[in-house]
């Protein structure tokens, strides 16, 4: 079957992975909000949203590892879903061996555990248990019937096909329906589905046939479901007559889907920290009425209230205008909304307050309440005191939205004293004040400077050079659709590469923010697709109830059918700022975390971006070198321009690899080796002689013990010598009977060397949540007029883990000034992730799963060295000794070879592919053959009474911290070695490719 469509340039369909969960959930919520059912299990939702998101969520999490069951989605020209469909394709019931053999299983089986310890811990707020329970027990009933057939079995089942509501009617439906009807013929089979009532005539266009129908009589305005199936030739269908569900549904529930429920964009508040602040008393808010001041002070009971009553579902709120603020009261103002935002988890978000004047502050400042406070965005003045934003120097703030992905919403200001004087003064307005006033603001003139602010970004390219940034206007666009046709012809005199229609149509997003009149909404929606389009109150300064009556004129009127108002009223806003998040419980906003969260906007040119597992985050990523132009005669601090790659020079492409992330390391790879080429001057690989002893040479001469990756490996390798010292007293006893001295001797060294190994598996874990996570790179790649290629380490990047002090400092809130010392994405120093990190991130990062194993497996194990002590270990009794001193070796064990293979895992191209020239990857393989020594011990110890055994266990002890101490040795020269650099033909390749798109 074709696969073509009338959207298919701009969409395309893809496998879709574990971290497509969130969004596809985001799109199955969106997709079935209208539907009866989903109110009867989850009854309050349209106050607690995130309840039946969560749900879904989980439910999904588990289809995923669920044999049999492939997701497929459809993406946009930004790889982000817009729909999705689940299959489940026939299998047979695993073996034992194929379940031990399958890492599928093994993954699904953790999944499966953790969403089990959730649903137990945390469950799902606002599902009615009863109602759910009544409908799976009536269900069961008929299930074998309707399900469970043979045939069925044996067949395909489209389990579950949606496409995000904003583009309904575009096809995609239709793309992915005949995606998955073309693998079915390929696989010869048959496909059956369960569909609402409703869709007959979609599916029987493409050979579906009904084969029963199921009613739901007592559930209001649920019209039932039913089974079709495509031609199975000699198909027995199942016969079944329709049953009826008595269901206490309230008879209102329709009424309720009637009123599309809001999320509102515009919506202003003022901190305590700028109203009491002496420093701001030229603000003119401060001239508003107490009625309007108290509206915007208030952040609880009273806001929230005005909400419920007029369907407005989550304000992303943001702050008054801040043109008059300091750096530091704004600091104060976005950590007030902050703890608005968590203790309102469901009714509000947030846009972060910059500090325009100073633009690496705002960058700061930007990723600040992004990463910390979880901010959907930023919403800032049009210009800062009069200047505007079409200067190079804002952007590091572009560039940083793009990385992480976040919209900034420009506000109109108040005019500047320039713009007062030029505009607003002189003849009859000198001597009306508040005339002046309304025309320099809201009345006009406030709206024609953010229009400029737009148009100058667009002539001074910064779309060009930012093609993914997303810029929100207010104000039904601020006099630009009016002006679309005459701006769109003069915008050619700009030099844009890309023309105004095609920024305006996607990277311009457009909210009406009080303007409640269907004249000017018709006008914006015949220059901009409905998509760019959100609905806004501008509150306190219009009422929401006006928002309300609004959203009914325009049902009213027919300017936008339902599925339109939908789209207008929440769900482009929705899709723009990712909203609704999983777990409504522990993430302190109402965002939904994208895809590898904490990699998203990090490293986002990157050439190539790979990973052993495609389940778990990338592990490595090349990314070409910008070489920056340096004058002959100038030093390095005066570099000029960023250029292309000079013809002369070889290629160079920095590495980002996740255990170097960890570790401080700043990996750089290069065609050509620096010393065997003319126009290179730097160091000579990693792997040369020359740089091996002078890597050695530093274990003798550097002692960073403020880096906590030194730490670790100096503590593991005081550790392994402890226990290469305890095997000594084991093993030669055994040997040499004469060689045996005091039980304390083995027993003590055991105790102290599992107490090491506890502590340096706990510096291990503060090593691995203090991860640097800016896209840093510690080189500094030059080329000189001559072509002449220059590599410097460039010591301005630094990872909070090597800073002295990071242990004892608290985390700083204050804006730093200094950016000589800090790359302006530093991670401050944390001993623990949230919760969101942890479910967004760590729990799919292999170096934080490897640490955890190797902390779990130690804690373990020390249990035995603690036993192992002689006053206890004897005094045991054989089933104690087994239970308290084996068993605790055998799994603490277990936990070290996990741990070591994760970590070779995750340097190796493919978790089947060693990678013998990678250091990791050695210090893993060392580590486990140390790991199974360990265990074998303690496996054998079970059977201590039997000839040989001993000799055997207290050899395998010995062998083992033999294999630790040179893991941990190698470990040692790595913490030190910094700035590795290697030859890698595919560089060439990848800067040819990147000078293509550039």
């Amino acid at each position: 079957m074709s696969k073509s469509s009338d959207s298919a340039p701009k969409y395309r369909i893809r496998p879709g992975t574990f971290f497509d969960v969130p969004a596809t959930t985001r799109i199955y919520a969106a997709s079935f909000s209208n539907e009866p059912l989903i109110d009867f299990f989850f009854p309050t939702r349209r106050q607690n949203p995130l309840s039946f998101f969560t749900w879904s969520c989980r439910r999904f999490q588990r289809r995923y590892w669920t044999p049999g069951y492939s997701l497929s989605v459809v993406v946009d020209k930004h790889d982000h879903p817009v729909g999705l469909s689940w299959w489940k394709r026939p299998t047979e019931p695993l073996t034992l061996i194929q379940k031990l053999l399958s890492p599928s299983f093994w993954i699904g089986s953790v999944v499966n555990g953790f969403i089990n310890l959730q649903e137990y811990l945390f469950p799902v707020q606002g599902l009615n248990k009863n109602n759910m329970e009544t409908f799976e027990k009536a269900f069961s009933a008929v299930e074998p019937h309707v399900l469970d057939t043979p045939t069925r079995q044996k067949a395909h089942y489209l389990s579950l096909l949606g496409v995000d509501p904003v583009l309904q009617g575009e096809g995609l439906g239709k793309m992915l329906l005949e995606d998955g009807l073309e693998k079915v013929d390929d696989a010869d089979s048959a496909a059956w589905l369960v569909s609402l009532a409703g869709l007959e005539k979609l599916y029987a266009r493409y050979g579906f046939v009904e084969a029963t129908k199921v009613d739901v009589e007592g559930l209001h305005d649920w019209k039932g479901v039913s089974l079709y199936c495509t031609s199975f030739g000699s198909l027995e269908l199942a016969t079944f007559i329709p049953f009826e569900l008595q269901f206490s549904c309230p008879s209102n529930v329709s009424k309720q889907f009637m009123i599309a429920m809001s999320i509102t964009l515009e919506e202003h508040f003022l901190s305590r920290a700028a109203h009491s602040s002496k420093a701001v008393t030229d603000d003119p808010i401060r001239g508003f009425p107490t009625s309007i001041i108290n509206k915007l002070v208030d952040l609880n009971d009273e806001r929230i209230k005005n909400m419920d009553e007029n369907d407005v579902s989550i304000q992303v709120l943001s702050h008054t205008p801040t043109n008059y603020l300091t750096p530091e009261t704004i600091i104060a103002c976005n950590d007030e909304l902050a703890a608005a935002v968590r203790a309102n988890k469901s009714h509000f978000a947030g846009f972060a307050c910059l500090p325009m004047g100073d633009p690496m502050a705002a960058t700061h400042e930007l990723e600040r309440c992004i990463k910390e406070h979880g901010f959907v965005g930023a919403l800032i003045d049009n210009h800062s005191n009069g200047n505007f934003y079409d200067n190079p120097e804002y952007d590091i703030l572009w560039a940083k939205a793009v990385g992480l992905d976040v919209p900034i919403y420009i506000h109109p200001a108040w005019p500047s004293e320039k713009e007062k004087e030029a505009l607003y003064s002189g003849g009859n307005l000198l001597s009306d004040s508040s005339s002046a006033t309304a025309l320099g603001a809201f009345a006009f003139g406030w709206h024609a400077s953010t229009a400029n602010t737009i148009l100058r970004l667009m002539a001074s390219n910064t779309f060009d050079r930012h093609p993914k940034l997303k810029i929100i206007i207010g104000h039904s666009g601020e006099l630009i659709p009016y002006m679309f046709d005459r701006i769109n012809k003069a915008t050619t005199f700009f030099g844009m590469e890309r023309g105004f229609a095609e920024v305006m149509h996607n990277n311009i997003w457009i909210t009406t923010s009080g303007m409640f009149d269907v004249h000017s909404l018709r006008c914006l929606l015949g220059n901009m697709p409905l998509s760019q389009v959100m609905f806004s109150v501008d509150y306190p300064f219009s009422d929401n109830k006006l928002g309300k009556e609004y959203l009914e004129m325009i049902r009213r009127e027919g300017v936008l059918d339902e599925n339109g108002i939908e789209a207008f009223a929440s769900g482009n806003a929705r899709s723009a700022l990712f909203l609704f998040i999983p777990d409504q419980q522990h993430i302190s906003t109402v965002t939904m975390p994208r895809a590898h969260d904490h990699f998203h906007g990090r490293h986002y040119h990157a050439e190539r971006t790979t990973g052993p597992v495609k389940a778990l985050n990338p592990t490595k990523r090349y990314l070409v070198a910008d070489k920056k132009i340096l004058n002959a005669e100038s030093d390095a601090g005066n570099a000029g321009k960023e250029s292309r790659p000079g013809e002369k020079s070889p290629g160079v492409a920095y590495v980002w690899r996740s255990r170097d992330n960890r570790k401080g390391r700043h990996a750089l790879a290069i065609s050509v080796d620096p010393h065997k080429h003319e126009v290179t001057k730097g160091p000579r690989p990693s792997n040369s002689y020359h740089q091996t002893l002078r890597g050695i040479l530093k274990m003798f001469v550097r002692y960073p013990v403020w880096d906590v990756s030194y730490d670790v490996a100096v503590v593991f390798t005081i550790g392994s010598i402890i226990w290469v010292i305890n095997g000594f007293y084991s093993w030669l006893p055994v040997l040499n009977p004469s060689t045996k001295v005091s039980d304390w001797a083995g027993g003590l060294t055991a105790f102290i060397g599992a107490t090491v190994f506890e502590f340096g598996s706990f510096l291990l874990m503060l090593e691995a949540v203090n991860e640097n996570r800016s896209d840093c790179f510690g080189w500094a790649v030059e080329e000189s007029v001559d072509g002449m290629l220059h590599l410097t380490h460039a010591h301005n990047c630094k990872h909070a883990h090597a800073q002295k002090g990071t242990f004892v400092k608290q985390s700083s809130k204050s804006l730093g000034n200094d950016t000589a010392e800090s790359s302006g994405n530093d991670r401050i120093w944390s001993w623990w992730p949230t919760w969101y990190e942890l479910t967004t991130h760590y729990f799919f990062d292999i170096g934080f799963l490897a640490c955890s194993s190797q902390t779990f497996g130690a804690t373990v194990f020390w249990i035995s060295g603690f036993t192992a002590l002689p006053p206890i270990l004897n005094n045991l009794s054989t089933p104690a000794e087994n239970g308290v001193y084996w068993l605790p070796q055998v799994i603490g064990g277990t936990g070290f070879i996990v741990s070591s293979i994760l970590f070779m895992v995750e340097v190796q191209p493919r978790w089947y592919i060693p990678a013998p020239g990678v250091l990791g990857w050695h210090i893993g393989l060392w580590n486990l053959i140390g790991a199974i020594g360990f265990t074998l011990c303690g496996a054998l110890g079970f059977g201590i009474t039997h000839s040989g055994v001993e000799y055997a266990l207290t050899l395998s002890t010995f062998i083992g911290s033999w294999a630790f101490l040179i893991g941990s040795v190698i470990q040692w020269y790595e913490s030190l070695n910094k700035y590795p650099i290697w030859v890698d033909q595919k560089v060439e390749q990848l800067g040819q490719q990147a000078s293509l798109v550039r």
